[in-house]
């Protein structure tokens, strides 16, 4: 049991484990009543000294913190947790929702919280993920009160233990918000692109063509009026839509280039404002470790 324990705690994957020994010690299996037995001992142990050994690896300062993620703050009528308000563990345990700014801010901010506990960055490395699973369901399941009702070793552990995975898991979310976000994105801006070019085109049709023809209008006529000459090619409209579009303030040989790059930024700070800004996007970067 002792080399079973440290990977799995799982009854019916325990049981299997000691019929799998009596085999290959040709021994006779306890009765599954002993077994029974045994296994809720060997449990007990392995759960009372991983518990006092989680504890010891906590700070006193990290251990206030651990607590005061059980403490509830305004009434919330969304939530059942006695005393009638919300904690922060209930708000870590809440799920990502519907992709989008605001639920990449409030992924960052959990994420901040539980950064904020200062958790030994080697505190769980050795524990096995299925057993720490195991914990972590516990503090999932559990409502506010009977987190609260555990001794200080279970209560810690637990909490430390659903902390640690839970960062893993809004790691995961955020990278998937972002990615998701910046391809929305993108799309958006792509389809700006094609509105601006396509009503650029719809403006002034053969623009080199017009100009040629006015040209060679006004070398026939070099003496004639404007309105004679030059409107039956192109009306007044016509040519003050040429203007303006030569009055820009961009290199002629990039004259369509940039409507490329404008619509991108246009719609980064209008619609993405929030999450392009520093308050956005910075916790990103400075909360998730690509090494």
């Amino acid at each position: 049991m002792d080399s079973v324990l440290p990977q799995e705690r799982r009854e019916d994957a325990l049981q299997e484990a000691i019929y799998d020994h009596c085999r290959e010690q040709r021994l006779e299996p306890p009765t599954p009543l002993r077994i029974e037995r045994i296994l809720s001992s060997a449990l007990r142990t392995a759960d009372e000294q991983f518990y006092t050994a989680t504890m010891a690896k906590l700070s006193p300062a990290t251990r206030i913190r651990l607590d005061g993620l059980l403490k509830t703050g305004h009434p919330d009528a969304n939530t059942e947790e006695e005393g009638g308000g919300r904690s922060t563990l209930h708000t870590l345990k809440q799920g990502a929702g519907a992709i989008k700014v605001d639920s990449l801010l409030a992924e960052i901010d959990k994420l901040e919280k539980i950064e904020h506990l200062d958790l030994p960055a080697d505190l769980f490395l050795a524990t096995d993920a299925k057993v720490l699973e195991t914990y972590r369901r516990r503090v999932a399941v559990e409502d506010l009160h009977e987190v609260q009702r555990h001794p200080e070793p279970v209560r810690y552990t637990l909490l430390a233990a659903f902390c640690w995975q839970r960062r893993r898991e809004i790691i995961d979310v955020l990278v998937d918000l972002l990615i998701d976000l910046i391809h929305r994105l993108n799309i958006r801006a792509e389809h700006k692109v094609d509105k601006a070019v396509i009503r650029e085109i719809k403006r002034v049709r053969n623009k080199n063509r017009l100009l040629y023809e006015i040209a060679e209008a006004s070398i026939e006529h070099p003496e004639g009026a404007v309105k004679d000459v030059i409107y039956p090619v192109a009306d007044e409209q016509t040519l003050r839509e040429i203007v303006a579009f030569w009055r820009r303030p961009v290199p002629t040989a990039s004259r369509c280039a940039p409507k490329c790059a404008v619509p991108m930024g246009s719609t980064t700070g209008v619609c993405y404002r929030p999450f392009s800004s520093c308050c956005g996007f910075a916790p990103i970067m400075n909360n998730i470790s690509l090494s």
